[in-house]
């Protein structure tokens, strides 16, 4: 799990670092825009059986969706799994900029 954890922390380090550095922006056009959007095109996280085995010994809810799973019932987006996954809630209401997530009652908004 901890693996896991450092992967996708350098990933998104690697994938962060080099959004900012080869996105050119003018400074008229770094005035008008306030919000800052990341574009990520596919992230796979990858597991082995004994660090599956850690999980059930785990103090809290886990939710695994495998692609069979959300491939049958046809899971496009986040909102249409938040009705999957126990305490995760997306609102369909809203623009995409300012989308609330919720997870366990506690929110934030996107772009906010």
């Amino acid at each position: 799990m901890k693996r896991i954890l450092l992967l996708f922390l350098v990933t998104l380090n690697i994938v962060y670092g080099f959004s900012i550095s080869f996105d050119p922006v003018d400074s008229d056009e770094k005035d008008n825009d306030t919000i800052r959007t990341l574009n990520l095109d596919e992230f796979v996280v990858t597991s082995s059986v004994k660090e599956t085995n850690t999980l059930k010994r785990m103090p809290t809810a886990i939710s695994i969706l495998s692609p069979r799973m959300l491939e049958s019932r046809q899971v496009q987006s986040l909102t249409s799994m938040s009705g999957m996954v126990p305490n995760f809630f997306i609102p369909n209401y809203g623009s995409k900029v300012s989308t609330p997530i919720y997870i366990r009652g506690v929110g934030a908004r996107l772009g906010a």
